[in-house]
């Protein structure tokens, strides 16, 4: 891959990303303004630096209970957590606790930060993807809980949280003067009425086109990492194949959702990236190496003894490695 072409997307991503967050903290004191003046920007702001700095941080308790995920035991899946470790060292992280998401539909996500990050896989994913495909894909989220994602996707959402609410009060107030504009003894500014009931949407369009540069940055590091763009390209196409396959079943067809509305680039954006940075870096000398870290000594395939999930035999099998198969 191209070294300039590489910095140059990963520079555009976190620039991008930090316009995104001045905004989102614009907006809220601008709602702040609207309401109270100066005075009440200022309390805006300050209510929320209070609320990020006290807000409780995502834990893996939450996924536990939301998925029905398990923690994934080293005799289970020496391969896949050995993967892990790897990609984990390599980025400069501890190895995040890992999970097993008992569920056909492909998907990985990273959650917590320090030590409580998490890294949860599914079963669909781990049975439908190829070993290098689904390296890239870990590699993905481990960049997520390197460059902390978590953190400032929490920032960005108690922005909206409180944009919203002091929109909506400020909108029920001006409502609740209606009678009173009515017969004339208030005047209501109307301009600023429609731009608070306004404010919300802008908040939360805000919020996702930080997730969605944020994800565009977890692909770059997903390249640095394994030194491979083309392999989380493939994962790529694959997983939205994937998924309209196990959609399709539904009576109706699912209306497309706009751009500015998703929470993740299309797919076609993404491996567009991945495709143009594999191909400038085909003939490129100075292309940046996949980051190594310190190998993990190689674990068994299984310990001895016999161990059992959900009461059933566990069997771990080469194909691809990692993934669990119950014995039948």
């Amino acid at each position: 891959m191209s070294v300039h072409a590489f910095w140059s997307q990963r520079l555009r991503n976190r620039l991008t990303s930090a316009a995104l967050l001045v905004a989102s903290a614009a907006l809220l004191a601008f709602v702040g303004f609207l309401l109270g003046g100066r005075i009440g920007a200022l309390w805006a702001l300050g209510f929320a630096a209070v609320f990020v700095a006290f807000a409780p941080r995502a834990s893996a308790e939450w996924l536990l209970k939301r998925s029905g995920a398990r923690t994934v035991g080293a005799w289970e899946a020496p391969g896949l957590i050995r993967e892990v470790r790897e990609l984990a060292l390599a980025a400069g992280i501890a190895p995040p606790r890992l999970l097993w998401i008992p569920s056909e539909m492909p998907n990985a996500l990273a959650t917590g930060e320090g030590d409580e990050a998490t890294l949860a896989v599914s079963e669909g994913l781990l049975r439908h993807l190829p070993p290098r495909e689904r390296r890239a894909v870990i590699a993905h989220e481990i960049t997520h809980l390197r460059h902390g994602d978590a953190r400032v996707l929490r920032v960005v959402a108690t922005l909206e949280a409180l944009t919203g609410s002091m929109s909506r009060f400020g909108v029920l107030v001006a409502l609740l003067q209606l009678p009173l504009a009515m017969f004339g003894f208030v005047v209501l500014p109307w301009a600023a009425v429609l731009l608070l009931a306004l404010a919300p949407l802008a908040s939360a369009a805000l919020r996702l086109a930080v997730s969605r540069s944020r994800e565009l940055d977890a692909d770059l590091g997903a390249v640095e990492l394994t030194g491979d763009p083309r392999a989380l390209a493939s994962a790529l196409r694959r997983l939205e194949a994937l998924e309209r396959r196990q959609l399709a079943w539904l009576p109706i067809a699912l209306p497309t959702v706009p751009g500015w509305l998703r929470s993740h680039p299309a797919t076609a954006e993404r491996v567009a990236r991945l495709e143009a940075l594999a191909e400038e870096g085909e003939d490129d000398d100075d292309a940046p190496t996949p980051r190594r870290g310190r190998r993990p000594p190689v674990e068994p395939l299984v310990r001895p003894g016999n161990p059992r999930r959900h009461g059933r035999p566990v069997r771990v099998v080469d194909r691809p490695p990692g993934w669990f198969e119950v014995a039948g």
